[in-house]
């Protein structure tokens, strides 16, 4: 890795936890505010809701004070959308662990006059406005957040301060100036960043398709050639009365062993590798056994109809 680089990341990581500090002090007095809304939350239609907003517990309690709202606990918790919205939080929790948090709404009675609750964007800083919003408070941001967040939350303005003061003289004790020109050229390094994990993930996406076509195409050719030189044999034992398990039991038993064997290799491998998704290697039989039974049985169905109108295969 390049030098350049290698000094770039190390002062973006002396500025992430620079910030980290300086806001674990403010918040400790309310000093910080967090107001994020959570564009990307998708099958809230029918929920009640109209949208979903990640703020700490010092936003809630100005929204209280200033606009006059009340707030209570969200009765149902799986709502529709509320599997995408724990998804959208997680992805910004620290080391993604499913830290304390919890979801608020609206208090009808109280919002009689139709106060609309107020929430930065998470993608242009725009002021939006919800009448019933999901709210999923963070008692506090800074030890339950991706420090990387947080900063780059900081130069968004989604992250508000009382004292900025106290963030300038925090940067100023790490000696970060002379390498971080400007708080918001650590926000574009954070987008940088974002963009290329993103497209990594895109290409193991990828990757993984053509992985899992291989062996579904491989599956369906050699099935076919099996049943296609056994046509004539498995035609006399079908038309004799044999169900289709009795006929294949053998050709199962040896494909569910190499399978078996493939799968117990690959969790060994991965195991020794340190994956966290290891065990994902025992779902292989399974969907091995469901591609093989599908094709199987159309396969069969074809060279048996085949058969019966003395066609070529």
């Amino acid at each position: 890795m390049p030098e350049a680089t290698i000094r770039d990341e190390q002062a973006l990581a002396s500025y992430d936890q620079a910030t980290v500090r300086a806001l674990g002090s403010l918040e400790s007095r309310n000093g910080v505010l967090l107001s994020y809304a959570l564009e990307n939350v998708k099958g809230l239609e029918g929920s009640g809701y109209d949208g979903a907003l990640m703020v700490n517990r010092a936003y809630v309690d100005l929204l209280q004070q200033r606009l006059g709202l009340s707030f209570k606990n969200v009765e149902d918790s799986n709502f529709p959308g509320s599997q995408s919205l724990r998804a959208e939080y997680s992805f910004h929790q620290k080391d993604r662990e499913d830290r304390g948090f919890t979801l608020l709404t609206v208090e009808d009675k109280t919002n009689s006059s139709g106060v609309k609750v107020p929430a930065l964007s998470s993608q242009d800083s725009r002021l939006l406005n919800y009448k019933k919003p999901v709210l999923v408070v963070t008692e506090l941001t800074t030890q339950n957040l991706q420090p990387s967040f947080i900063s780059a939350a900081l130069t968004t303005g989604n992250i508000m301060v009382s004292q900025p003061a106290s963030v300038r003289a925090a940067y100023n004790a790490e000696e970060i100036g002379q390498t971080l020109l400007s708080v918001d050229r650590a926000g574009e390094e954070h987008l940088y960043i974002a963009q290329l994990e993103r497209n990594r993930y895109v290409a193991h996406l990828v990757g993984l398709a053509i992985l899992c076509a291989a062996p579904i195409i491989g599956t369906a050719i050699n099935t076919y050639i099996t049943l296609a030189a056994r046509a004539r044999n498995d035609f006399v034992l079908r038309t004799a009365g044999l169900p289709l398990r009795t006929i294949f039991s053998g050709y199962l038993l040896k494909e569910a062993c190499i399978v078996g064997l493939c799968s117990a290799v690959a969790l060994v491998l991965l195991l020794v590798q340190g994956a966290e998704y290891a065990f994902s290697a025992l779902a292989a039989p399974l969907l091995y056994g469901t591609i093989l039974a599908l094709v199987l049985r159309l396969s069969f169905n074809r060279i048996f109809t085949a058969t019966v109108h003395r066609r070529h295969v």
